[in-house]
């Protein structure tokens, strides 16, 4: 058996129920599994408020650093991180849909949606190129992702 090892890492926001706000949230890929993260939205709202568009590029940008250095623990450490980390096993997931915003849709570049019998999970993603996410869900998943076309949101 194969050691488990992260693949990608990406800067999302699940979009929950309309009475719910968003969790921010990175998804690690491995090659077994999705393991979805929390993340701290403060630094966000303070780039934004404090230098205006700047200040929120950056701020995404020091967040995907973040992620970076949390990749160096292993899937199972950054799982049990905190209690609102989870997981869905591949073998769990039926379909992946996979949408790409309009540029309108700054920051957001895509979205994605992953379906297994229990429930839908809906992930706006930042700072990612549409090709760069197509080659990632296909090297853990191709078969079960659905490609679409741009979109308003």
């Amino acid at each position: 058996m194969t050691e488990e090892e992260i693949l990608g890492v990406l800067v999302a926001e699940e979009q929950r129920k309309k009475l719910h706000p968003a969790f921010r949230c990175h998804l690690f890929f491995t090659n077994n599994r999705l393991i979805v993260t929390r993340r701290e939205a403060l630094k966000e709202f303070a780039g934004f408020f404090v230098g205006g568009l700047a200040g929120y590029w950056l701020a995404i940008q020091s967040d995907k650093k973040k992620a970076e250095k949390i990749k160096e623990l292993s899937p199972d450490e950054i799982l049990k991180a905190d209690k609102e980390n989870y997981e869905i096993p591949y073998s769990e997931i039926s379909k992946v849909e996979l949408k790409k915003y309009s540029k309108l849709m700054w920051p957001y570049s895509s979205e994605i949606w992953i379906y297994t019998q229990e429930k839908e999970s809906k992930f706006r993603l930042k700072a990612i190129k549409y090709e760069e996410l197509q080659q990632l869900l296909n090297s853990v998943l191709r078969e079960k992702v659905l490609f679409g076309h741009a979109m308003f949101g």
